[in-house]
């Protein structure tokens, strides 16, 4: 079964990006979107991340280093792993 909805929770989200640039905050979005979409870690492949999520290397390396972590299979983000379980 693949995801085709997910909750958003509209004030933990603010609460965590308010500081975020505008390409950052459409960045993050985009790679919270293909997290759930692959349903699982992001690539750990950088520059096929950029594409898929079609941001900018340093956008990418800004979002990846504040809000996932790097693992043997990818990129993991805590609450997409939560939601998705």
């Amino acid at each position: 079964m693949t995801v085709q909805h997910y909750s958003w929770h509209i004030g933990d989200y603010i609460k965590d990006t308010a500081h975020l640039s505008d390409a950052e905050d459409l960045g993050y979005r985009r790679m919270i979107d293909l997290y759930y979409t692959i349903e699982g870690p992001l690539p750990l492949d950088l520059k096929a991340l950029c594409r898929r999520a079609r941001v900018s290397h340093e956008v990418a390396e800004q979002l990846l280093s504040e809000f996932f972590t790097r693992t043997e299979e990818g990129f993991r983000h805590a609450r997409c792993d939560r939601e998705l379980d």
